[in-house]
């Protein structure tokens, strides 16, 4: 059995499009890292990340605080970039050359909307590439959030996904 610790986003955006600073951002990606490192994980996996410049204060900070693998996933949006603008190559070489041991794309919308940010990540590292889709985009069905795909849909995706570079494949909301 191994154990991932996952590390969100801290909710502010990275100077200078928000108010928090690179080493504030730094300091409580360190904080979490050291803990669940010290708690046993056998790794950190960084989710659900829409900026660059935060993911690059979480990947250091985990460098810093502990010897345990990395994984590095950001968000895309419809354009095949992150809410910051980041594309997935310069995603990949980016984290790939701070150390990142994963790379890889999270939540976002569905495993086919995905297929292409996989292969751009694949066509820009040899680092292995995980994938851990939404099922679907969510919609409000009688005031409850409702995935429109089901289990047999989303696992159809697994061999597509895997022929685009796909290391590593997961679920994300609505799984």
């Amino acid at each position: 059995v191994k154990i991932a610790g996952s590390i969100g986003p801290i909710g502010r955006f990275v100077e200078p499009l928000g108010d928090l600073t690179f080493e504030e951002a730094y300091e409580t990606f360190r904080e979490q890292a050291a803990i669940l490192a010290d708690a046993g994980a056998d790794m950190l996996i960084f989710e659900t990340n829409i900026d660059i410049q935060e993911l690059r204060a979480g990947l250091l900070a985990a460098k810093d605080a502990t010897d345990i693998p990395v994984v590095c996933q950001l968000t895309y949006s419809e354009d095949g970039r992150t809410v910051t603008g980041t594309d997935p190559y310069t995603a990949a070489v980016t984290l790939e050359a701070m150390g990142a041991d994963v790379i890889g794309v999270n939540c976002s919308r569905g495993p086919a909307e995905l297929i292409d940010v996989v292969k751009k990540l694949h066509e820009a590292t040899y680092l292995p590439i995980s994938v851990q889709p939404n099922a679907g985009m969510p919609c409000l069905v009688d005031g409850h959030t409702h995935f429109p795909m089901g289990a047999e849909e989303f696992s159809s995706y697994a061999k597509a996904l895997v022929e685009a570079g796909a290391s590593y494949i997961g679920g994300c909301c609505g799984t």
